[in-house]
């Protein structure tokens, strides 16, 4: 296992994405608002996504994919490098529009959108909003899928329990990294 900037992930990924398959960042500094949009073709890999930014600081985040692979997606896990938190104050909005639930772990660097899905060939809509100590995020993208649901699970669990009871824990343990895809963004920042 290799750390990417305080990320930990299995391996880099064997396969690449397809060249047009993109995703890009616009960053609107006056408001402190971060634009993200693109495409995502696999769930054999977590997506790792960088975004530079004018300044650190508190900033809102708007991102978008499009699924299209030909899975559902359970969840959607996004895991921050040291010195990028999750803001869970009154003030912060963290929704997204496909997924009923948030869970955000004890030290605030990885969220979980779940209760809901993201059926093949629909978008998925997300904010949230961050701290960051250096003015880049790095960001890896986790999307367990329907069928992931039924496979092993490495701590104990009762037998009588709820399969749903047993995805709230694994959203709330975390989804296991597997190997990435760096998606680099190319980021237009508006004053």
């Amino acid at each position: 296992m290799t750390t990417i900037e305080g990320i930990a992930t299995l391996e880099v990924a064997k396969t690449y994405r397809a060249k047009d398959i993109q995703m890009a960042a616009t960053v609107v500094a006056r408001t402190r608002t971060i634009l993200i949009t693109g495409a995502i073709d696999t769930n054999e890999h977590d997506i790792l996504v960088r975004v530079e930014l004018p300044s650190a600081g508190r900033w809102q985040v708007v991102k978008a994919e499009t699924n299209l692979t030909d899975k559902a997606w359970r969840a959607w896990q996004i895991t921050f490098s040291a010195g990028t938190t999750v803001a869970v104050d009154d003030e912060a909005q963290n929704v997204c529009r496909q997924y009923a639930k948030l869970f955000v772990s004890d030290d605030a660097e990885r969220l979980c959108f779940y209760d809901g899905e993201v059926r093949p060939g629909e978008a998925v809509l997300k904010l949230f909003t961050v701290h960051t100590k250096v003015p880049l995020i790095t960001m890896a993208h986790n999307r367990p899928t329907e069928e992931e649901d039924e496979e092993d699970i490495d701590y104990p669990v009762d037998p009588d329990t709820l399969p749903e009871a047993r995805f709230t824990t694994q959203v709330r343990k975390g989804f296991a990294p597997r190997a990435f895809i760096e998606a680099w963004l190319p980021v237009t920042v508006v004053e």
